[in-house]
């Protein structure tokens, strides 16, 4: 198959496809060894915002992984979605 026939193969396909706003989602990533902190939960309420549009993120921070599991999973009933790193 040649290339122009798979880009156009490709874009039949992407084009279906639409596009989901990450920026007023709830969401939250967990960054471990961060400087003297063991673990840490960066999360954004889908609203607040710094006053250059960009989102505000809250961290939390942990010492041991039964307070870190408990707010991640507290997160996640609220309806957080997890970022992968």
């Amino acid at each position: 198959m040649n290339q122009v026939k798979k880009q156009k193969e490709l874009a039949k396909l992407f084009s279906n496809l639409t596009y989901i706003d990450i920026e007023s989602k709830k969401r939250f990533r967990q960054q471990d060894g961060i400087g003297k902190a063991k673990y840490t939960i960066s999360y954004h309420d889908g609203k607040q915002k710094h006053k250059d549009g960009s989102d505000f993120f809250g961290i939390q921070i942990f010492k041991n992984k039964k307070d870190l599991e408990t707010f991640r999973n507290t997160l996640l009933k609220k309806g957080y979605i997890e970022e992968l790193i």
